[in-house]
């Protein structure tokens, strides 16, 4: 009953200094939800739920240099 699973994701990005600073943004939402069957009813149930978010500069330093930093990060949270 119920929900038993959804993800879903979203993807942005963009130049925040035209021709010189891009900016990409990722995050994704997950929820699970597993039934345990030797488990008693109502007590049954495994919940996991996840946030991702992934984030990334690019930088034109000169027409021959670049740099790009990236950051990512994976959140859990289980139920039990």
């Amino acid at each position: 009953m119920g929900i038993a699973e959804s993800t879903p994701r979203m993807t942005f990005s963009g130049p925040i200094v035209k021709d010189r600073l891009a900016f990409t943004e990722s995050l994704e939402y997950r929820y699970e939800r597993d039934q345990v069957y030797s488990l008693p009813p109502l007590q049954n149930d495994t919940r996991t739920e996840t946030f991702d978010s992934y984030t990334r500069l690019d930088m034109n330093i000169s027409p021959k240099q670049t740099a790009t930093a990236s950051f990512a990060i994976f959140l859990q949270k289980l139920d039990y």
